[in-house]
């Protein structure tokens, strides 16, 4: 689902908004700027390829925002569902054009009606995937192609052709435009815009700064597109991977000497529940908790900041099992004391840990 941003002049929302609502929507974007005292339509589009990834830049819309603040700004910022990202299928649309009058479509969601009629279906790991002809028009496109340039042609309303407040234009776009979450707008030189399912839109308002939308999902963070993806590897390459860091005498110093310093009790009432601690680190042997000591201390503080919880039953499960080793080494070293008194130091390491 696409957006669409309703700016009147002199208003623009801060720049962290549009960059979200840019980087949620990165298949190329569409402005119109009606000067409001002659009245004229200046279109703006772009199908924003960089490279081979469609991807809008949010710096360049706003400053066309910002720069053209005394304009009434529509905005379409387009996230692909239907045909392929190039500058047909960037919205606004023409839907009357004459050299009185200029009408411009954009729209927000799916028009299941007027989807390419060439779509197939493959299986992808026994799920069924949507597939669409590359060539064709978006459903958007197509409505606006079938339906509203048709209307606005050949009805002539009150106020002439193009008229989109004529009672009788109105009653048939709600006819064709059907049901569901749609929202769509119409713009034109000489006439107040128009909201098709105007109960459907939203107000925004962010900072004292207020203003319609077609949806409000897009503006306080990056959940897709490849911006998302970006952060998202970024993180992952943050996250500490304890299994493979190498061995290093001066962090086994330092993690050792801290771990006696743990206090088991108040770890234990952090966490409670150890099961579930096993259950989150899924692999725990004698192998992969000898890594964790080779931990340096800011990586180890960083991971108990993150997950202070899952930390303190490490810790927990750390102490115990040094403890064990350091338990099983000092009868060990008494029973070696023991024999090398009595002068007999024939005895192997196995036999000596059995008679312990």
């Amino acid at each position: 689902m696409c957006v669409i941003l309703i700016l009147e002049p002199g208003i623009t929302p801060p720049s962290e908004l549009i960059k979200n609502a840019t980087y949620n929507n990165p298949d190329g974007y569409g402005l119109i700027l009606k000067d409001v005292q002659t009245k004229k339509l200046q279109i703006i589009k772009s199908k924003a390829i960089n490279g081979n990834i469609p991807e809008n830049d949010p710096e360049v819309i706003y400053d066309l925002l910002k720069d053209n603040e005394d304009c009434q700004r529509f905005l379409h910022l387009r996230h692909r569902t239907e045909g392929p990202v190039d500058e047909e299928n960037t919205h606004p649309f023409t839907s009357f054009y004459s050299d009185k009058r200029q009408v411009y479509f954009m729209h927000n969601g799916t028009l299941y009606d007027y989807k390419p009629k060439t779509t197939h279906y493959t299986y992808i790991n026994n799920v069924r995937v949507e597939n669409n002809d590359e060539d064709s028009i978006s459903d958007s496109k197509k409505f606006n192609d079938t339906v509203l340039a048709p209307l606005l042609t050949k009805i002539k309303g009150t106020n002439g052709y193009g008229d989109i407040h004529d009672d009788l234009v109105q009653t048939a776009i709600t006819k064709f435009w059907g049901s569901g979450d749609n929202k769509g707008l119409l713009i034109s030189n000489n006439q107040d815009f128009i909201l098709i399912n105007r109960d459907k839109w939203k107000k925004i308002n962010s900072y004292g700064v207020e203003f319609l939308a077609s949806n409000d999902t897009y503006f306080d963070k990056v959940i897709r597109g490849p911006e998302f993806e970006r952060r998202k590897k970024e993180e992952e390459a943050k996250k500490p991977r304890f299994q493979d860091y190498q061995h290093n005498t001066s962090h086994n110093i330092w993690a050792i000497t801290s771990l006696k310093n743990v206090d088991l009790d108040e770890a234990i009432k952090l966490k409670g529940n150890l099961p579930e601690f096993f259950n989150f680190s899924e692999s725990w042997d004698e192998e992969t908790i000898s890594n964790l000591a080779n931990t340096t201390e800011p990586e180890f503080i960083t991971f108990c900041e993150k997950h202070p919880g899952d930390a303190a039953s490490m810790l927990v499960i750390l102490t115990s099992y040094y403890k064990s080793i350091f338990e099983r080494y000092g009868r060990i070293v008494n029973h070696v004391t023991t024999l090398n008194k009595a002068g007999k130091l024939t005895t192997t390491v196995s036999e000596m840990e059995k008679a312990t």
